[in-house]
């Protein structure tokens, strides 16, 4: 705008001054004296001169009121979009600080989770072996059943010297009673057979 000011001021004045000097120029010439008759020619010329320069000189304010007036509405239109721009950025910053503490927030209660979830898978191959030894009947070795067996008749033989040591009325007696002991356990067998089948 200043531009377009100091341009206007400089481009019109000339302009009132080749104005006035026409105005003389013509008044000059229009008299009726012939004093100057000789020199009506080049009055011509320079009065032709004259108007040549003013319409340059508006032709010329013209084309810098134009120019100015563009460049004019071009920043009008730039510093609209740069604040327009600014602005769109400036909300795209907030939104992305507050997506930036909401993934903060998220990534953590998703590491926490993910702490519990991974403490509780860590904990369940232990319990599935404890209930695994609970629950899964295992084969009795070779070694275990012929251990037991070998306890089982030792103390049967053990049973047996200290009955053979006995008077032989006490052994009547016990074999009395082991016989009604065996009696009865084969009868058991015998049932457990029966249901069994």
């Amino acid at each position: 705008m200043v531009f377009s000011q100091q341009a206007r001021r400089s481009l019109r004045s000339p302009s009132p001054a080749s104005s006035w000097a026409l105005k003389v120029l013509n008044k000059y010439y229009a008299k009726e004296g012939k004093a100057h008759s000789a020199a009506d020619g080049a009055g011509s010329g320079i009065i032709g001169l004259l108007e040549v320069c003013e319409a340059d000189f508006s032709k010329n304010l013209a084309l810098v009121i134009s120019d100015e007036d563009v460049a004019v509405s071009e920043y009008e239109q730039v510093s609209k979009d740069n604040e327009i721009s600014r602005t769109n950025k400036v909300q795209d910053v907030k939104f992305k600080v507050k997506e930036s503490k909401y993934m903060d927030k998220f990534v953590g209660e998703l590491t926490a989770d993910r702490s519990g979830v991974q403490a509780e898978l860590d904990a369940v191959p232990e319990y599935l072996s404890k209930i695994e030894s609970e629950c899964i009947e295992k084969a009795e070795t070779y070694a275990t059943r012929k251990a037991r067996f070998d306890s089982e008749i030792a103390g049967l033989k053990t049973a047996f010297n200290v009955l053979d040591s006995k008077p032989p009325s006490f052994r009547r007696e016990a074999a009395m009673h082991c016989g009604e002991a065996v009696n009865k356990q084969v009868r058991a067998n015998d049932g457990d057979l029966v249901e069994s089948r």
